[in-house]
């Protein structure tokens, strides 16, 4: 059984245009491929980027990127001489890490999607969040000769991705200190591995409760925070982790849609999340959950990168 929570209950001009002609760089196809030169490879480019990327120096802060990736069959690098590489292959040759730390970044969180819960298509590969110290420090990396050398690779792996401005925040649960590994009731095991959960939301304006409810009325956010309060102690005492939680600030790459939130949790095993899933589905605050949700993603990760502790600290 798997879990599925849904189921269970001021802008610059001139630099809005560098934004702009950035963002087509970064996702324009790789030399030789052809295709008009102002349009991003996959995904689209978001018009209003300066509202939440063009901002005064002194609000000019700490700020991560989510990345959805889905790879391409078949890596599109034109006539290169890396030609029949796939996907994913390329996407392995990809690698700003060393870039993003001149810049003072860092890649925050990496994993694989091993099972998509909710959300419409496309099923997503990867997941990918990266820390930049400011907005200007991201451009400055976006713009060095070694950046644009290994970035060639990601827009050859990737069929689509939508990439996501956002500002994390610590998270606990009511200041609860994580149980003991002896405490966890059903820990990880060789055949049930701990995984992490990622939940990305948009909020309904008015949240939507069932005809007849007397529940009063109250914002989508609003509602999840009940939901979430709610539901702490049933996570806590499955050892269940928060990781952290952002709040987004807009959308660079995407298709459209706008997101208002996500959140990371750490899972001990399958077997502890069927035993939430239980219990959730016992509880009388689930309709808080689906009330509160226009749209969402959901995924069960496998791990590759964590470094989301110094949110924790």
């Amino acid at each position: 059984m798997r879990f599925d929570l849904a189921r269970i209950i001021s802008s610059r001009p001139t630099a809005g245009l560098a934004i702009a002609a950035m963002a087509a760089f970064m996702f324009s196809p790789a030399a030789g491929a052809q295709r008009r030169p102002d349009s991003p490879s996959f995904g689209t480019s978001n018009p209003d980027s300066a509202s939440f990327m063009a901002v005064a120096p002194e609000n000019d802060k700490m700020f991560y990127m989510l990345n959805l990736m889905k790879y391409r069959d078949q890596a599109d690098y034109g006539d290169g001489p890396e030609a029949g590489l796939s996907g994913r292959e390329a996407g392995q040759r990809y690698n700003p890490q060393p870039e993003i730390q001149k810049v003072g970044g860092d890649l925050v969180y990496a994993g694989d999607v091993e099972v998509q819960l909710e959300g419409k298509d496309p099923t997503w590969d990867t997941v990918a969040m990266v820390m930049y110290p400011s907005r200007a420090k991201f451009r400055e990396m976006t713009s060095s000769a070694e950046f644009r050398d290994t970035v060639q690779h990601k827009r050859a792996s990737l069929g689509i991705t939508q990439v996501i401005v956002t500002t994390p925040e610590p998270w606990t649960f009511s200041d609860k200190t994580p149980l003991a590994a002896k405490d966890i009731p059903y820990p990880a095991t060789a055949q049930d591995p701990s995984f992490t959960f990622l939940h990305l939301v948009k909020y309904r304006d008015v949240a939507q409760y069932p005809a007849g409810s007397n529940e009063p009325k109250r914002s989508g956010r609003e509602a999840m925070e009940l939901f979430e309060k709610s539901a702490e102690e049933i996570l806590h005492q499955a050892g269940v982790v928060p990781m952290m939680r952002a709040e987004v600030d807009g959308v660079l790459v995407g298709d459209g849609r706008t997101w208002s939130d996500y959140r990371l949790l750490r899972v001990p095993s399958h077997r502890a999340w069927e035993e939430v899933v239980e219990k959730l589905g016992e509880s009388d605050f689930g309709h808080h959950h689906s009330a509160a949700l226009e749209d969402e993603y959901t995924f069960e990760l496998k791990t590759r990168i964590d470094r989301t502790d110094s949110l924790r600290k």
